[in-house]
């Protein structure tokens, strides 16, 4: 089984940016949920993979977006200004090659930021010694603290 971490962010933005550059390229997808009216998504490169109304959470939207290194500006001048990121912004997921990489949930809440493989454990720990993660936990040790 491959190896999932649980991180605990401390410059959200900077952690989300990092990641995406990361993760871009052929096959990746990145997919916001939540409160999108001040975003418009036309800059950014290709059709919206997917955008659609999620009826149980009273009108957040759905969009999913290509992940290219060309689109990673013009979408974080979507969700970086106003702290949108953070505050708006309800879920983020990152796919890859058919695979989520990425689960952000609840704005950026402290045990609901998980990753997989394809981010690896020296790529957290370079975050972690920039200060953009105070913690990286595996999945086991995430687990063992509600056993």
């Amino acid at each position: 089984m491959e190896q999932i971490y649980w991180i605990n962010v401390r410059d959200k933005p900077a952690f989300l940016v990092a990641v995406m550059k990361e993760l871009s390229g052929d096959e990746s997808y990145i997919e916001f949920q939540g409160d999108l009216s001040r975003c418009d998504f036309s800059d950014v490169g290709g059709v919206p993979v997917a955008a659609d109304v999620n009826r149980r959470d009273k009108g957040a939207l759905k969009v999913v977006l290509a992940l290219t290194t060309e689109n990673i500006k013009p979408i974080l001048k979507q969700v970086l200004p106003e702290a949108r990121v953070v505050h708006q912004i309800e879920d983020i997921s990152i796919i890859k090659n058919n695979e989520e990489q990425l689960l952000i949930g609840d704005y950026f809440h402290n045990e609901c930021i998980s990753v997989a493989p394809m981010l690896s454990i020296e790529f957290l720990s370079t975050l972690k010694e920039n200060g953009i993660i105070r913690k990286i936990q595996t999945d086991a040790e995430a687990k063992a603290k509600y056993l």
